[in-house]
């Protein structure tokens, strides 16, 4: 008799979710998920024919792979109220990344509430109620040559509360959707263009759900979609064109048909055919929000009453192209800081070596050729403090040498008269040169340390000067 309650019990839901778990076209037959009938007011819209556009958070039921074309982080809610008070609502939610593909998040319910409890002679004993809740973990990535690929992990459970009888049944199962989508970019051709392929392998690994005392495996079952973008004069107007179809291992095979015209990314309206009903919807956005509505008869024979779909979806946070510009950013950022690194680790070897260079002339007593590297770590670092020091100190070392020389020129000279003169000249025309020197006119400097030479010809501060000069 348990028995036999149960299996009345599990009819009585069967009959209430005809629409979900049963393929209407051409009398076919075959168990399905209840929450095959799948979520959002937009594919309801377009005959739920999504599978090779899914670019909302609803992609984590219709195709995953389909979650990184998506263009801001947004949110997704979804209701229908279906028959004898049955509820069946849905919350997604998808988060974007440049670079690592795109995450998503969703929560499907069915409730039905006040199911009539009756044993075996058809007596009633109490009201219970039934919960079906799916939980998807999703994640989307962009691969290669146009290719997406996704993958959605599924926890359902299912539960019957407030059974006199049979006492509460509850069943929990862990199962698995893969998802692909192709979008080619190879041609600029309007015929070749604009195109979108996408495939839903639902239970890759099937879901064992046992609220009772029997398992419910669900078939795996393919989905096959495409879609062709048909663009118009204006911004923002396109047709999207949309077919899916639709196999399980025990179901014949279901065809989606669905169209969207959208205006000025303003307002969009949908008709499509879905297992042998049409379809109507619409879309209305402003700003961060988007409303949508769907309306079918899903009992081609009017068997049952017409079903209002609408959703919700609040779009938030950056945008792909801010996400772009804001790494762009960072990089270029990143890239002034290391170019000045570099360029001041060049800098600070330049005034080392020229430093150390400087330190040995220096120590040789070779002043001339010290002074030019002392300037040309201040040419660096004008305010580095030692070469300033040195340079200045060098500088009168330089200048007390010149002197002693040109005074042992003078006491060694017959002709006191003229060896000031010769000492007054090659004075005059050495400090020339050093400007010249200083100046970076390096032909000039070397006529006039050479014309000072010609008085002197064995003056080794002159003769060093030159070598400098000529090494610069």
């Amino acid at each position: 008799m348990r028995q036999m309650i149960k299996t009345a019990i599990r009819i009585f839901l069967l009959a209430l979710f005809i629409p979900a778990m049963l393929v209407a076209q051409n009398g076919q037959g075959g168990t399905r998920s209840n929450f095959n009938f799948g979520f959002g007011a937009r594919a309801m819209g377009m005959g739920r024919a999504f599978v090779a556009m899914a670019d909302d958070p609803t992609a984590v039921h219709w195709n995953p792979a389909g979650l990184d074309y998506i263009y801001q982080q947004g949110v997704t809610l979804f209701h229908a109220s279906l028959y004898e008070g049955t509820l069946y609502d849905f919350l997604g939610y998808a988060y974007p990344t440049l670079d690592i593909g795109t995450f998503g998040l969703g929560i499907g319910r069915i409730g039905v509430a006040d199911i009539p409890e009756r044993t075996a002679s058809g007596d009633f004993v109490s009201n219970f109620s039934m919960e079906h809740y799916r939980l998807y973990f999703s994640y989307g990535k962009q691969l290669p040559w146009n290719l997406s690929a996704g993958i959605s992990i599924k926890v359902e459970r299912m539960a019957f509360i407030g059974q006199k009888l049979n006492g509460d049944d509850i069943g929990m199962g862990v199962g698995m959707d893969l998802g692909l989508m192709y979008r080619p970019e190879f041609s600029s051709s309007p015929y070749l263009r604009d195109w979108s392929f996408g495939l839903n392998i639902q239970n890759l690994f099937s879901p064992q759900i046992k609220p009772g005392e029997t398992a419910d495996a669900l078939p795996i079952a393919f989905r096959f979609g495409l879609m062709r973008t048909l663009r118009f004069v204006g911004q923002g107007n396109a047709l999207n064109i949309l077919l899916d179809l639709d196999k399980s291992s025990d179901t014949d095979l279901g065809i989606h048909l669905g169209s969207e015209y959208r205006f000025q990314d303003l307002g969009r309206i949908r008709l499509g055919f879905d297992a042998g009903g049409v379809s109507f919807g619409a879309g209305v956005e402003y700003n961060i929000f988007q409303i949508d509505y769907a309306f079918n008869n899903p009992s081609t024979e009017a068997l049952l009453e017409p079903v209002h779909r609408i959703s919700l979806s609040v779009n938030f946070g950056l945008n792909r192209d801010e996400m772009f510009d804001i790494v762009q950013q960072i990089r270029k950022q990143e890239e002034e800081k290391l170019i000045a690194e570099i360029r001041e680790a060049d800098k600070q070897r330049f005034i080392a070596e020229h430093l150390q260079q400087a330190n040995r002339f220096f120590e040789e007593k070779k002043f001339m050729d010290a002074v030019v590297e002392y300037q040309q770590v201040l040419s660096a670092d004008p305010f580095h403090q030692r070469a300033k020091i040195m340079l200045d100190s060098t500088n009168v070392l330089l200048a007390k040498a010149f002197e002693e020389r040109q005074n042992e020129a003078v006491q060694l000279a017959l002709d006191k008269e003229r060896a000031e003169e010769d000492r007054k000249f090659i004075d005059e025309h050495y400090n020339k040169g050093r400007i010249y020197l200083d100046q970076k006119q390096f032909t000039l400097a070397l006529i006039e340390f050479n014309m000072a030479l010609d008085r002197d010809k064995q003056n080794k501060t002159i003769l060093d000067a030159i070598k400098t000069t000529k090494r610069r």
